[in-house]
C-alpha cells in the first residue's frame, strides 16, 4: 500500500483501523462490552535510550520535560527501577515475558541462528510460540491490546510477530535497526507494509514519531468504552538524531547540533505524553487509566557537561553499571495512586507482567521471574512483599557479562573468568568503590546467584570454560517445581541432583518444566532448544508421566496416548484450532532417546516418582502403566533405565505413611518438600550406582559407594 499525501494517508489508515476495530470488537464484545469494575485501562509508554537523568523530575536542568514532570507530581516516581537489559531487544523481551535475561528467549540484539537482519546475516531471534507475553495474559481478562512504535522481537513471517504474540493491533517497526530512522520509507500495520511515499528517495516529510503518537491517541478514542492495554514503545531519543524542528532549542547556537536535536526530541516526546493525558481527561477516563513511563535501557551518550544523561550513575547503554540498566519509572492514576510520592523500592522489568496481571485480575504463568509491585504503587493487594530478592542480568556483546543485585549489594563481571566487582549501592550508588576484596563472602553469594539464575540458550550460547560434560535433566514439576527455588515450600529432585556429582568434571543443568508431559515438552519447542546444546558425551536424564494421562486435545491438552506402540491419533487442538498428531507415551520417550543418541549423548530413562497414594501400607506404583512403558521404551531404543518409581516406593514404605505425609508432602500427593526432593535425588543416585557399566557413575563424588 502506497501513501502520497499525509491527510489522505490518515483517511486510508483510519478506514483500515475502522474495519479492523469492528472485527476486533465483534470478536471480543462478549467479554468487554463495557469497562469492568476495578479493571483499569493500561498504557505503558517506553522511551528508547533515554537516560536516567534526562527528565526534570530526575534532576535534568537543561532539557524541558514539563508533562512528564507533572506526571511525577501526580503519581509515584521510582528511583531504583531496572530495565531488563542494557540494550534494546533483550530488555523488551524481559518486559513482555516477565523472565530475566538468564531465562527469556531474546537475550541479545543478535544471536545464533534466527532470521537475517539488515546486516545481511542471521541473528535476529524472534519470540517463540511457547513464550507468553503481557498481551496474551491480558486478552483473556477482557482487554483489547494494541501496540504502536518499535517492536524488535520478531521479523515478518516469524513466531515473534506482534499479531502472534497477543496484540490485536500493531502499527510500527518490526526490525529494530529500521527504527533508527525517523523518516522511514515504510512501516507496518499488522502484517501489511505501509509505504510512506513522502519519505521515498531520501525525502524527510513524514516524522514517524508523530505517526505513533497520533495512532496511540486514535486507539484510545476508538476503545474508550472498552477496557484496553496500549503498549507505546517510542523510538525517541535513539539515534539517528533527527527532528522536523528544533522548537525551543533553535536559539541554543552555542550547543552542538546533535545536542540541540537530542533535547528537541526528548521535549517533543514529552509534549506527546501531555497530549495523551489531555485526551484521557477529555474522554473522562483519566481516573480509569493507569499510565506507566520508563526507558528501555540507559542513555546511549552521556552528553557530559551538557545534559549528563546518566545523572549520578556510572555507565551508559551497553554497560551493566547502574547507568546502563537503571531507568526512570513513573506511574500515574489519579484518585487511585497517591500523588507526589517518591519510592526507592527496587524493582525490575520482570515485575511488569505480574503487576499488570494483578491490576487486570488476569492469570499469568508461574515460571516467570517477577513479582507484582501493586503494593508499592499504594494499591490494595493480596501479595506480600518479597524480601531478599535478587535481580540478574547477562549481556552477550563483547563476550559474556553478568550482573547481580542482591539487597544493597551489586556485583558485575566481564567474563566467566574475570573477578567480580562489588558495590554497596546504599552508600555508593555511583559505583566508585569496589569492595570485592573486603567482602569476599558477598562475592561468593553473588557468584552462586549468577550460577543458578540462568539456563543455557541455543541462541545465546556461552563458551564452556573446559571440556566438562553436562547432565541435562528434562521432565515435569516433580523434577523442577516452578523456578526451582522452593516456591510454596515445594521442590523437584532435579534441583538437588548436582550435589552428588563432581562439578569440576561435569555440570548439571535442570531444564525440566512444570506442567509438561512427554508430548508437550516436544510440541512447545523445549526439546529442540535442548538439542542445540547437546554435545557428544553429554547425558540426558528424562522423567515424564505425571501429566501424560490427561486430555489429549482439550483443556490443558497435555495427554499422550497410553502405551508404547506406534499408534497415533490426529486431533484438532481445542486451544489453537490446529491439527496435531498425538502419539503414545512410549513413542515420545523413544524419540528423546533416538535424538539424544544421534547427537552422541547418553540417554537415561527414569520411571516417574510415585505419588503419595497408598493401599493399606503399600505405595501404589506405576509398574502397570507409565513405569512399564518407560522401561519398554528404554529397552526398545537402547537406553539406560532407572526404576525410580520402585526405588522411591520402597523407601516410602520403609519410612512409613505417617512420616512420609508429615515430612515429604504439603498440599498434594505429587509435589514434594525439600526433604522429599532430596530423598528422590538420592534415589536417582542409587539408581545410577546400580547401572553396572554406565559412564555416569564415574562423575559421582563418592566413588567408593558405587556398586
Amino acid at each position: 500500500m502506497a501513501i502520497t499525501n499525509k491527510s489522505f494517508y490518515w483517511l486510508v489508515l483510519l478506514a483500515m483501523l475502522f474495519f479492523a476495530a469492528c472485527k476486533v470488537q465483534e470478536e471480543a464484545k462478549s467479554v468487554i462490552a463495557s469497562p469492568k469494575a476495578g479493571k483499569p485501562n493500561i498504557i505503558f509508554i517506553m522511551a528508547d535510550d533515554l537516560g536516567y537523568g534526562d527528565l526534570g523530575s530526575y534532576g535534568q536542568k537543561v532539557i524541558k520535560t514539563p508533562h512528564l514532570d507533572r506526571m511525577a507530581t501526580e503519581g509515584i516516581r521510582f528511583t531504583q527501577c531496572y530495565a531488563g537489559s542494557t540494550v534494546c531487544a533483550p530488555s523488551r523481551s524481559v518486559l513482555l515475558t516477565g523472565k530475566h535475561t538468564g531465562h527469556t528467549t531474546v537475550r541479545g540484539n543478535t544471536g545464533v541462528g534466527g532470521v537475517v537482519g539488515l546486516g545481511g546475516a542471521a541473528g535476529r531471534i524472534p519470540l517463540q510460540d511457547s513464550d507468553t507475553t503481557i498481551a496474551e495474559v491480558l486478552k483473556p481478562a477482557g482487554y483489547i491490546t494494541g501496540m504502536t512504535g518499535k517492536w524488535g522481537l520478531g521479523e515478518p513471517n516469524t513466531s515473534g510477530h506482534p499479531s502472534d504474540q497477543g496484540f490485536d493491533e500493531f502499527f510500527g517497526f518490526l526490525n529494530q535497526r529500521r527504527a533508527h530512522s525517523y523518516f522511514p520509507p515504510y512501516i507496518w500495520k499488522d502484517t501489511v507494509k505501509i509505504t510512506l511515499e513522502n519519505n521515498q528517495k531520501g525525502a524527510q516529510k513524514e516524522y514517524v514519531h508523530d505517526l505513533f503518537s497520533d495512532y496511540a491517541i486514535d486507539f484510545i478514542n476508538r476503545y474508550q468504552d472498552t477496557t484496553f492495554f496500549l503498549y507505546l514503545p517510542y523510538t525517541i531519543p535513539h539515534d539517528e538524531y533527527q527532528i522536523p524542528d528544533l522548537g525551543i532549542y533553535a536559539d541554543s547556537l552555542h550547543w552542538k547540533e546533535e545536542e540541540r536535536i537530542y533535547a528537541a526530541m526528548v521535549s517533543r516526546m514529552d509534549a506527546d505524553v501531555g497530549r495523551i493525558f489531555q485526551v484521557l481527561k477529555d474522554l473522562k477516563i483519566d481516573e480509569q487509566t493507569i499510565v506507566f513511563f520508563c526507558s528501555d535501557n540507559g542513555a546511549a551518550q552521556l552528553w557530559e557537561g551538557r545534559f549528563d544523561s546518566s545523572g549520578p550513575l556510572r555507565g551508559r547503554k551497553r554497560d551493566l553499571y547502574e547507568g546502563g540498566i537503571r531507568t526512570p519509572m513513573i506511574v500515574r492514576q489519579p484518585g487511585v495512586i497517591p500523588a507526589g510520592l517518591v519510592s526507592d523500592y527496587p524493582w525490575h522489568f520482570v515485575d511488569v507482567l505480574p503487576t499488570l496481571a494483578e491490576l487486570a485480575g488476569a492469570v499469568f504463568p508461574v515460571d516467570i521471574d517477577g513479582h507484582s509491585v501493586c503494593q508499592e504503587l499504594g494499591l490494595k493487594t493480596k501479595n506480600e512483599k518479597k524480601v531478599g530478592r535478587a535481580f540478574y542480568w547477562e549481556f552477550h556483546e563483547n563476550g559474556f557479562q553478568q550482573a547481580v543485585r542482591w539487597g544493597k549489594w551489586k556485583g558485575l563481571r566481564f567474563s566467566l573468568e574475570s573477578e567480580w566487582e562489588l558495590y554497596d549501592l546504599e552508600t555508593d550508588p555511583g559505583e566508585q568503590r569496589d569492595l570485592s576484596k573486603l567482602r569476599p563472602e558477598i562475592v561468593v553469594k553473588l557468584n552462586q546467584i549468577a550460577a543458578t539464575e540462568r539456563v543455557p540458550s541455543p541462541y545465546f550460547p556461552v563458551e564452556k570454560q573446559s571440556n566438562k560434560k553436562t547432565i541435562f535433566i528434562i521432565g515435569d514439576s516433580t523434577v523442577k517445581k516452578g523456578k526451582g527455588k522452593g516456591e510454596d515450600g515445594m521442590w523437584g529432585w532435579g534441583d538437588f541432583l548436582g550435589d552428588s556429582f563432581d562439578t569440576t568434571k561435569i555440570q548439571v543443568v535442570n531444564l525440566a518444566r512444570g506442567g509438561r508431559s512427554s508430548k508437550t515438552f516436544i510440541t512447545e519447542g523445549l526439546w529442540d532448544n535442548l538439542l542445540t546444546l547437546l554435545q557428544p558425551g553429554d547425558f540426558v536424564l528424562m522423567q515424564f508421566g505425571h501429566n501424560d494421562g490427561g486430555p489429549i486435545n482439550t483443556g490443558k491438552a497435555r495427554g499422550s496416548l497410553k502405551g508404547d506402540g506406534e499408534k497415533f491419533q490426529e486431533v484438532i487442538m481445542e486451544g489453537t484450532g490446529k491439527k496435531e498428531k498425538v502419539h503414545t507415551y512410549g513413542w515420545y520417550m523413544r524419540k528423546y532417546i533416538a535424538d539424544s543418541k544421534t547427537k552422541g549423548a547418553i540417554p537415561v530413562v527414569l520411571s516417574m516418582i510415585p505419588r503419595n497414594r497408598w493401599e493399606k501400607a503399600t505405595v501404589i506404583r506405576a509398574s502397570a502403566d507409565y513405569g512399564k512403558w518407560a522401561k519398554q521404551a528404554a529397552m526398545q531404543a537402547g537406553a539406560w533405565f532407572i526404576d525410580l518409581n520402585e526405588i522411591v516406593a520402597k523407601k516410602y514404605e520403609t519410612i512409613g505413611q505417617e512420616t512420609v505425609d508429615a515430612q515429604f508432602f504439603l498440599e498434594d500427593h505429587t509435589h514434594t518438600t525439600e526433604a522429599g526432593a532430596q530423598l528422590n535425588a538420592n534415589s536417582v543416585v542409587d539408581g545410577i550406582q546400580r547401572l553396572r557399566y554406565c559412564q555416569l557413575k564415574d562423575f559421582l563424588k563418592n566413588k567408593a559407594a558405587k556398586n
